[in-house]
């Protein structure tokens, strides 16, 4: 919640309370009203939260704090009425703000705590997230990089803790682009994303030493496709879904030829020999 206070017309005496017609303006209405003048500068206003500070012209203008019942306060820098220039916010949420306000509004460099364990530090702009920042989530998890009206937006590094880190790029919170995705396990995914999910071209490397080079289709190898084992064996081919799939050219213990494969099982290896006979089972 951010309010802008406007004093149309403010009153102060020395030594006495008086009462002075006032109008009290924030985003969403309007209203006139009275506040009670304490003493120069203490300003009470008709929900009885209190201005301490600085005024000009009937604003609340330079130095000063603003207080409410309900816990909230802002303590820093005001412009015409309106938070503006370096303060601090906590809010009745329980979050935290320490940095650049401009029209009532986090706008430049600051640190949001948040009230579940989250803390943002970085850039602002007309209160969202915007530009350069780093989040850190209660969780471990921790992102660093650009943002965009609050979300990760354009390049960045995203730790998810105990499953990887991802680098690359980043649309509407979302992997999209060209990244790089590490496993915890040491597998390796380099290439496109699309909403999150491996899509395109890219090269899956496995902790075993495979490696998948090809197509891939929301999260899967679905396409064109080269399967490369580790002693250097290979199948060059469809996949579908995952599996390798149809018929492709295979490489198995330096011999070359046609293949045929049925839900990642080998069925067939050149002139309709059974592979399985010299006890072949490649099913990665």
């Amino acid at each position: 919640m951010i309010t802008k206070l406007v004093l149309t017309r403010t009153i102060f005496a020395a030594s006495i309370s008086i009462l002075a017609s006032c109008s009290l303006t924030n985003k969403k209405h309007e209203h006139s009203t009275s506040l009670q003048i304490l003493a120069p500068p203490s300003v009470v206003l008709p929900d009885s939260s209190v201005y301490e500070g600085e005024m000009e012209n009937g604003f609340f203008h330079g130095n000063g704090k603003l207080s409410w019942r309900n816990g909230m306060f802002y303590v820093g820098e005001f412009k015409n009425g309106l938070f503006h220039g370096v303060g601090r916010l906590e809010t009745t949420v329980g979050d935290v703000y320490d940095g650049s306000f401009r029209n009532g509004l986090y706008h430049g460099t600051g640190v949001l705590s948040y009230r579940n364990g989250d803390k943002y530090k970085g850039q602002f702009k007309d209160d969202l997230r915007q530009g350069n920042g780093v989040l850190v989530f209660e969780n471990g998890d921790r992102f660093e990089g650009q943002f965009h009206q609050g979300l990760f937006h354009g390049q960045g590094k995203l730790i998810i803790k105990n499953q990887g880190v991802y680098r690359g790029q980043f649309s509407n919170g979302r992997f999209e682009g060209q990244g790089v995705y590490e496993f915890i396990s040491g597998q390796i995914y380099s290439g496109g994303f699309h909403e999150g999910q491996f899509s395109h071209q890219g090269i899956m490397t496995y902790e075993n030493g495979n490696q998948y080079v090809g197509e891939f289709k929301n999260g899967l190898r679905h396409g064109k496709g080269k399967f490369s084992w580790a002693n250097g064996d290979y199948y060059l081919g469809e996949f579908l879904f995952d599996d390798k799939e149809g018929i492709g050219i295979c490489q198995f213990r330096q011999v070359t030829a046609d293949c045929t494969y049925k839900a990642n099982e080998l069925i067939n290896f050149g002139n309709g020999h059974d592979p399985r006979e010299r006890n072949f089972r490649y099913k990665t």
